[in-house]
């Protein structure tokens, strides 16, 4: 049987997105930030500069605050958008690192922007960001895209289709159908968090 490969675009995630309430977009989008901050703290860790603990923080506090565990107010909301939008690397410092380590940030950026107004575009840069940092990985250092000549080669598709991206497409798609579905029954999205945020933790995006 072929492998069917999901090609879960910024169309789909745009409409599917749209129908949900703020604080399940909100959710969707802190789960896909989650994910992302391994890549700021490859950064620090190779780097030694940046401030994990900020990221950590900003991420930890929304999560609390969607299920009622800790209010987390909309102007300290705000001062932690200043602050991360503080922290992306300087230009000296925008490698392949520092440019997953701004996307990273932009992340969790979004996901404070998309909790405290609903914004859709926010939800879908965020899951676009987790998208692109593992298809330039794979382009780059996996099947070295560059280096093919042959015109027949369909590039996009073959680095789309690397599992590495096709298993952050499917926690994508996963954690939407799950909310949706969440969201269809009375205190279905609640009790649907804690299990996001747990998993957005274990499936912290690597490169193996």
């Amino acid at each position: 049987m072929t492998q069917k490969h999901l090609d879960f675009g910024p169309g789909t995630l745009r409409r599917r997105l749209s129908e949900l309430p703020i604080i399940a977009r909100a959710a969707f989008t802190t789960a896909c930030a989650q994910r992302q901050f391994s890549l700021y703290l490859r950064f620090h860790q190779r780097s030694g500069k940046g401030q994990p603990a900020v990221l950590v923080q900003a991420l930890a506090r929304l999560w609390a605050d969607f299920l009622g565990e800790a209010s987390f107010p909309e102007a300290e909301r705000q001062e932690s958008i200043v602050t991360l939008e503080a922290m992306i690397p300087a230009e000296y410092d925008y490698d392949d690192e520092g440019g997953m380590a701004t996307d990273a940030i932009n992340s969790t950026v979004c996901a404070l922007t998309c909790s405290l107004t609903g914004d859709l575009q926010s939800a879908i840069w965020s899951a676009e960001f987790a998208f692109e940092t593992l298809y330039s990985h794979v382009s780059t250092y996996i099947i070295n895209l560059d280096e093919i000549d042959d015109p027949s080669f369909d590039k996009d598709k073959a680095a789309t289709e690397h599992p590495l991206v096709q298993t952050e497409l499917a926690r994508q798609q996963r954690d939407l159908d799950e909310i949706t579905a969440a969201c269809q029954q009375p205190g279905g999205l609640l009790a649907l968090i804690p299990t996001l945020r747990a998993r957005a933790i274990a499936e912290a995006i690597t490169f193996e």
